[in-house]
C-alpha cells in the first residue's frame, strides 16, 4: 500500500491520470473552473428538502408528459409504495428458453425481455407457455438513466433528515488547500487535516466566514463540496435501490393492450439484478480528510469518509455483464460528474458526482475499488414480501438489508434515515416515470470534472506525463471498444 501511495502522488495519478483509465479524450469532459460564491447545496432554492411529503421545486429538464410542474409538491405516501407485487426477472438468459440451446448460438429476446430464443420456431413452440407472462415492456437504458440516479443521491444529501457535517458549523482555521501534504495523526493514520474551531455557526454555508484564509472562492467551495458529500452512502443507496424496486419492478402490463411495464436494461440485455457493493476505495492519504476541533477540550479528532467502508451500486445484465455506479468518490477528490442542467432545472448544483464504469474497463484498466461483499435489492425476498403485504414497510427491513451489506450492526437512526429517503426517492422515481422525462435525456451523458485550479493548465500539451500515459494506455487496449457493441 505504501508503494501505491507514492505512485499516486505523481502527476500521472492526478485526476487527468484517472480520466485516462476511462478512455476519455480532451474535449470529452467539460471542466468546471468556477463555482458560484453563494453555492450551497444544503439549501436548494433557499430551503432544505423537507421530509417525504414536500420537496424542493426543481423540474425535469425534458418532460414528454409534463404532469409534474415546478413548485408542485411530490408526495410519496405509504399507500402508494406498498401492496404491490415485485416482478423479479430471470437471473440469467444464456440459453434458448425453448430448446435449451446455449449462448454459442445467436439468441433473440422476446420483446418482453423475459425469455430468449434461438429461432422463430422455438418462439412459436414456447408461446402457449409464455403467453400469459408476456406483455408490452418499455426498457430504460441504464447507461442513459444513471445520471438521474446520481441526481437522487445528490439531492438526498440535502434532505432535512440528513445529519449535517459538524465541520460545516465551525470555522476552518488552517489551509487545507490543494497540494497540502497529509499529516500523521496520533493513531498513525495519515490524512489532510482540516482544523476547525471558533464559535458555532447557526447556518452552515460556504461563505468567506467559514474559511477566511481560503485562497479564493473556488477553492473554498470545492473543499465544502468534498466535506458535505462525506458519509451516509449506505442509507442513501439502500433507499435508492428500494425505490427502483418499488417504482419500476412492480409495474406490469395486462396483455398486449395494457400499459407497458418498465424495466431497466444494459445495451440490448435486460437487467437481471442490482444492489449494493461494499469494499475499499483505493485512495491515498492526500485524498482523505481528517478533522481536529481545537475549540473542544480535549481537542476532538475524527476522520472523514472511510475508504475501507465504501459503497457503490452494481447492475447485472441477463447475459452476465455488469456495470457499476459510484457516487461517493468526490469526497476523495475524484470528481468525475454529470452536468446537471441536462436533467433538471431549478437545482442548486451544476453537477452530480457519478463514476459509471463497465465491467470490462474494471478488468482492463486501473481499478478504483476492491469489492468485499454485495447484496441484491431486486432479488430481496424481504423487500418483496414487505411491498406485497399491504402494510407499511417496517424499518427493520432496511436495518437487516444494510446490516447484510455492511457486515456490522446498523443503528436505528441510520435505518430510519434510509426509510425516510426511500419514501422521498420513490416519489421522485414515480414522477420521472409519469412525465416520461427520461425519453428525451441525452444519449451521450455530458461529463464534467471539478478540477483543482491549475491542474489542467497543460491539458493540451502532448508531452506531459499524463498525456504520454494516456497514449500508452490506448495503444495497449486497442480493440476493447469492439467488445462493447450491442448483441
Amino acid at each position: 500500500m505504501e508503494g501505491r501511495s507514492e505512485a499516486r502522488e505523481l502527476p500521472t495519478e492526478s485526476i487527468l491520470g484517472r480520466l485516462s483509465s476511462l478512455n476519455l479524450q480532451p474535449g470529452d469532459v467539460r471542466v468546471f473552473t468556477d463555482l458560484p460564491a453563494d453555492f450551497n447545496p444544503l439549501q436548494p432554492d433557499g430551503d432544505e428538502i423537507e421530509g417525504p411529503i414536500k420537496v424542493t421545486s426543481y423540474s425535469f429538464a425534458h418532460e414528454v408528459n409534463p404532469t409534474i410542474t415546478s413548485g408542485q409538491s411530490r408526495e410519496a405516501s405509504v399507500n402508494t409504495v406498498v401492496n404491490r407485487r415485485v416482478h423479479v426477472p430471470p437471473k440469467q438468459l444464456l440459453k434458448c428458453s425453448s430448446c435449451g440451446g446455449n449462448e454459442s448460438q445467436k439468441l433473440y429476446y422476446c420483446p418482453c425481455g423475459e425469455v430468449r430464443y434461438c429461432s422463430t420456431a422455438c418462439q412459436k413452440s414456447d408461446w402457449p407457455l409464455h403467453k400469459s407472462a408476456c406483455g408490452p415492456t418499455t426498457r430504460i437504458d441504464i447507461d442513459k438513466f444513471y445520471p438521474f440516479l446520481a441526481m437522487l443521491v445528490e439531492l438526498s444529501r440535502a434532505h432535512s433528515a440528513m445529519p449535517k457535517h459538524p465541520a460545516t458549523f465551525k470555522t476552518v482555521l488552517n489551509l487545507p488547500a490543494p497540494g497540502t501534504p497529509p499529516t500523521v495523526l496520533p493513531s498513525g493514520r495519515r490524512a489532510v487535516v482540516v482544523a476547525v474551531g471558533g464559535k458555532p455557526r447557526d447556518v452552515p454555508s460556504p461563505d468567506p466566514s467559514w474559511w477566511p484564509s481560503a485562497p479564493n472562492d473556488y477553492v473554498r467551495n470545492k473543499l465544502w463540496l468534498r466535506i458535505i458529500r462525506e458519509g451516509h452512502l449506505l442509507p442513501i443507496l439502500s433507499a435508492l435501490c428500494f425505490a427502483l424496486v418499488s417504482e419500476i419492478y412492480t409495474t406490469t402490463s395486462q396483455g398486449k393492450r395494457g400499459t407497458p411495464r418498465l424495466r431497466l436494461r444494459y445495451l440490448s440485455h435486460p437487467l437481471a439484478d442490482f444492489g449494493i457493493c461494499r469494499g475499499t476505495a483505493k485512495v491515498t492519504p492526500q485524498d482523505t480528510l481528517a478533522y481536529v476541533d481545537v475549540s473542544s477540550s480535549p481537542e476532538r479528532v475524527w476522520f472523514g469518509q472511510d475508504p475501507t467502508e465504501h459503497y457503490w451500486l452494481y447492475f447485472t445484465a441477463a447475459n452476465g455483464e455488469e456495470v457499476y455506479l459510484d457516487c461517493g468518490l468526490f469526497a476523495f477528490n475524484m470528481t468525475l460528474s454529470v452536468q446537471a442542467g441536462a436533467y433538471a432545472d431549478g437545482l442548486p448544483m451544476n453537477h452530480f458526482p457519478a463514476w459509471f464504469r463497465e465491467r470490462l474497463f474494471h478488468k482492463e484498466t486501473q481499478e478504483l475499488r476492491a469489492e468485499v461483499k454485495r447484496r441484491s435489492a431486486l432479488r430481496s425476498a424481504a423487500l418483496a414480501d414487505a411491498l406485497a403485504s399491504g402494510h407499511d414497510v417496517d424499518v427493520g427491513v432496511f436495518s437487516k438489508f444494510m446490516k447484510a451489506v455492511a457486515g456490522r450492526d446498523v443503528g436505528k437512526e441510520e435505518s430510519e434515515l434510509a426509510k425516510t429517503l426511500w419514501l422521498w426517492q420513490a416519489g421522485q422515481v414515480r414522477d420521472m416515470v409519469r412525465s416520461d422525462a427520461w425519453k428525451l435525456w441525452p444519449t451521450e451523458v455530458p461529463l464534467v470534472t471539478v478540477a483543482d485550479q491549475g491542474e489542467l493548465d497543460d491539458f493540451d500539451d502532448p508531452n506531459t506525463d499524463w498525456a504520454i500515459k494516456l497514449r500508452e494506455w490506448k495503444d495497449a487496449h486497442k480493440g476493447i471498444g469492439k467488445n462493447r457493441r450491442r448483441r
